[in-house]
């Protein structure tokens, strides 16, 4: 139970939850005991025999009305440094009751919003709000963890980002990293679910019985407790002239992070996607992330710009109909252009966008009558790296010519294993079958950051190239 794991709060953003409930639980679902034993059936009769006195506390369901004054507070200390001081540049949770149930806020300003506004010909505004989704990978949650006799543990997983579970572990146990060893399985599937925290059962049990431990979840408990995506109610408000030129917009975001903060990276996203790939030159851009009872969300295929996009482009296209101008011509009236700064302030390079939505439009027949059943439409969406992750590889040369290849990355289904033998292989000049991969697994590979974001070919492949090409150099 909770009185037998380290009295220790973890998280993979805020240090805000015990590896299992102790005195509270936060949402219905959430972990308050674990059992193992020889078999799957002795198991679930030891969980049905555990009894648990509740008293009944009161909760709140809604991301707007768990910011009201009145609301029940789910976290009290979320103002103490010390629980997101690993975070501190980017979660900033408001102190105490002036910021009620507001784990996370992200505020930026660029030019003189109001002032635009106060000035605008027109001023468009649209509200929207999405629902949860939960993942629904088709191979759930699994695990085994083993403790050698020096201590030493090792965990099995379906895990997206191997690195980032074991230094989740070392944190929770109070041991150095080196103690951990997270050996990384094809993962049948993640979509953002699969990644740091949920292996600690096994692990805590395996510690406690000096056995090895395999956990893995039921189509069920995923439900109950595998995450889900964090919904949002988006607000974007835009000022634009009576030629189609938008000169300032507001977006505000709340998103919903369930009882615990897994849910940061989205509320993050605004930054970089909340004015759409458009340039605009007074923004402002206000994102709150706010706990409620239910089970605790994280990311959804993407950081949060998916729903930013939809938000955005039907803002986009409702100004359009309303001003009487074609979808098309308004949006490439204000898209990025080669050399322009984003909200975030990166400088954009190789910016194809007009190009694009020019092609897209002529292969659509755009501005000719709809065919019966067929319907049109354009959408513009950007995708922004992220430049603070990091992949590393080894390359090396056997005696009978054959070539090991070592990467940190994870293979969730994507073919990561295939692209970087071929990278190698046409680096190194070799037969594709001539190269073993092995990746994911902490005690033998190098560092990678994990599987995310779409970033492992980019990331993970440019690693492999340059260690290929070190190699070749080499001999």
């Amino acid at each position: 139970t909770g009185a037998d794991v380290p009295d220790c709060k973890i998280g993979r953003y805020i240090n805000d939850m015990y590896a299992l409930a102790r005195e509270r639980v936060r949402y219905v679902g959430e972990p308050i005991a674990a059992v193992a034993a020889v078999n799957e059936q002795t198991a679930e009769k030891a969980a049905e025999a555990v009894e648990v006195e509740y008293q009944e506390l009161p909760a709140v369901f809604d991301m707007e009305e768990a910011m009201d004054d009145t609301a029940p507070l789910l976290h009290e200390g979320t103002e103490s440094e010390e629980t997101w001081a690993s975070w501190s540049r980017t979660v900033q949770p408001l102190p105490g009751r002036k910021g009620r149930n507001i784990c996370n806020r992200l505020t930026t300003e660029n030019g003189d919003v109001d002032g635009a506004f106060a000035q605008a010909d027109l001023v468009f505004e649209d509200s929207f709000s999405t629902h949860i989704v939960q993942h629904c990978h088709l191979e759930p949650h699994a695990a085994v963890a083993s403790v050698s006799h020096a201590g030493e543990i090792t965990v099995w997983t379906n895990n997206q980002r191997p690195f980032e579970l074991r230094s989740y572990l070392a944190r929770l146990l109070d041991v150095p990293t080196t103690k951990i060893r997270v050996i990384g399985t094809e993962v049948g599937g993640g979509f953002g679910a699969k990644k740091a925290g949920w292996e600690r059962f096994p692990v805590l049990l395996a510690l406690k019985c000096g056995k090895p431990v395999k956990m893995v979840m039921t189509r069920d408990e995923e439900f109950i407790d595998g995450y889900t995506s964090v919904p949002a109610n988006i607000t974007v408000k835009s000022a634009v002239r009576r030629d189609g030129t938008i000169t300032a917009r507001a977006v505000t975001m709340i998103w919903d992070t369930g009882a615990y903060c897994n849910g940061v990276p989205p509320s993050l996203a605004p930054k970089f996607h909340a004015a759409g790939p458009y340039s605009i030159p007074n923004l402002r851009l206000h994102s709150l992330l706010v706990y409620t009872n239910k089970v605790p969300a994280t990311t959804y295929r993407g950081i949060g710009g998916q729903d930013i996009a939809w938000a955005i482009e039907s803002h986009m296209d409702d100004i359009a109909r309303k001003l009487g101008l074609d979808p098309v011509e308004f949006r490439l009236k204000n898209i990025f252009v080669e050399g322009a700064e984003s909200p975030g302030g990166a400088i954009l390079r190789g910016v194809g966008l007009k190009e694009c939505l020019e092609k897209v439009a002529l292969a659509l027949e755009w501005g000719k009558p709809k065919t019966t059943n067929r319907g049109k439409a354009i959408a513009c969406f950007d995708k922004h790296p992220n430049p603070a992750s990091s992949s590393c590889a080894v390359v090396w040369l056997n005696v009978d010519g054959n070539v090991t290849l070592l990467s940190g990355a994870m293979e969730i289904g994507q073919g990561l294993m295939t692209v970087l033998a071929q990278i190698c292989a046409e680096e190194l000049g070799v037969n594709l079958e001539d190269i073993k991969v092995t990746i994911g697994d902490t005690g033998t590979t190098p560092f990678d950051d994990g599987a995310y974001g779409s970033r492992l070919t980019e990331a993970a492949g440019n690693a492999v190239r340059l260690a290929a090409k070190d190699a070749r150099e080499q001999i």
